[in-house]
């Protein structure tokens, strides 16, 4: 008799474990999907507050493409339909280094200090994402070669400076 509800229980642990595999699996497409350019193992363990383990068993079940440590879902999802409110636009008077240093240092800034006070690891993600952004608007501007080697420039500028300091 003892036997037999061990192996109740083994299988009560063995269904729930099924469910709360399910419940990961959901969180994990989820992120990916609402992230067009995709995300790590860590920023998946991050966002769907998971182990890097379960993230990995839960890709290898999702059709996902890999491109270097990233990871990409590959079922295309319908967009939510999102109501936009359209705001009147005023001419612009600013040169675009001055918009885009306001918009960084009045907006993006303080985010990121708040961030950086309370999660180190969120701050990383939203840096890194920041960035992403940001190479993914400037890539709608120019060739690939051009993006290419101005990217390529501006990385090695950077670690230079970084390298200095």
């Amino acid at each position: 008799m003892e036997k037999v509800k061990m192996s109740t229980a083994a299988e009560l642990k063995k269904a729930n474990e099924m469910t709360n595999f399910k419940k990961y699996k959901a969180k994990v497409f989820e992120a990916l999907a609402n992230d067009t350019y995709g995300l790590t193992v860590s920023q998946l363990a991050t966002v769907c507050k998971l182990s890097a383990k379960t993230i990995k068993q839960i890709l290898a079940e999702l059709e996902v493409e890999k491109n270097g440590d990233v990871y990409l879902l590959i079922t295309k999802q319908s967009l939510p339909n999102y109501e936009v409110e359209i705001i009147d636009s005023k001419p612009i008077e600013e040169s675009p280094i001055d918009i885009s240093t306001t918009i960084f240092m009045d907006i993006i800034c303080p985010k990121a200090d708040e961030l950086r006070k309370k999660d180190p690891q969120a701050f990383s993600i939203f840096a890194y994402d920041v960035m992403r952004l940001s190479l993914s608007l400037y890539s709608e501007t120019t060739n690939i070669n051009q993006f290419d080697t101005n990217v390529k420039v501006l990385l090695s500028n950077l670690v230079r400076r970084l390298q200095r300091s």
